[in-house]
C-alpha cells in the first residue's frame, strides 16, 4: 500500500509465496477501488459499521482519522478510556454537535470524557493509517 499510495508506482510484485487469498483480495480492492480493508473488533452495538465503504473527511487533524459517517445526537457516555493507537472512537453527547462522530486513533491520546472507545483495529492493520487520506475509502471487517 505504501508503494502504491506514497511512491505512486504502477505495479507491485509480491514475492511472498505464502500470501493468503484474502490478503491478495484486499490489495486488489485497493488497486481497483481505492478501498483499504481494515480488520477490527467493534462492540456489539456498533457491528452495523462492518462491511460498509466509509469515506474519509477531507479535514484531518494529526492524531485521528475522521470518518464521514452521519452524526447521532445524544450518544450515551460509556467506555471512555485512554484512546490508544488503533482505537475506534465515537464521540458521545458531551461532545455536543459532534455526538456520534467516529474516528480512528493514529497516536495514543489521553482519557477524554467526550470520547467512547467502541472498538480496536487489529495491530497488523494499524500501520495502514499512514496511507489513509480523503481520497481513500475504508471498509471495517470483523477479525473472525
Amino acid at each position: 500500500m505504501e508503494l502504491l499510495h506514497e511512491a505512486k508506482v504502477d505495479n507491485v510484485f509480491i514475492g511472498d509465496s505464502e500470501a493468503t487469498v484474502k490478503t491478495l483480495k484486499y490489495i486488489n480492492e485497493y488497486l481497483q477501488n481505492h478501498i483499504i480493508t481494515i480488520l477490527c473488533n467493534l462492540l456489539s452495538e456498533y457491528k452495523h459499521l462492518y462491511n460498509k465503504e466509509i469515506n474519509i473527511r477531507p479535514d484531518q487533524p494529526e492524531n485521528i482519522i475522521r470518518l464521514l459517517l452521519p452524526r447521532k445526537p445524544n450518544v450515551g457516555i460509556r467506555h471512555n478510556i485512554v484512546r490508544h493507537r488503533g482505537s475506534i472512537v465515537m464521540q458521545n453527547r458531551l461532545a455536543a454537535r459532534y455526538s456520534g462522530e467516529v474516528y480512528l486513533v493514529k497516536h495514543d491520546l489521553p482519557f477524554e470524557a467526550r470520547s467512547n472507545v467502541i472498538g480496536f483495529v487489529s495491530p497488523e492493520y494499524v500501520n495502514l493509517f499512514d496511507q489513509i487520506d480523503a481520497d481513500i475509502r475504508i471498509k471495517l471487517i470483523p477479525i473472525n
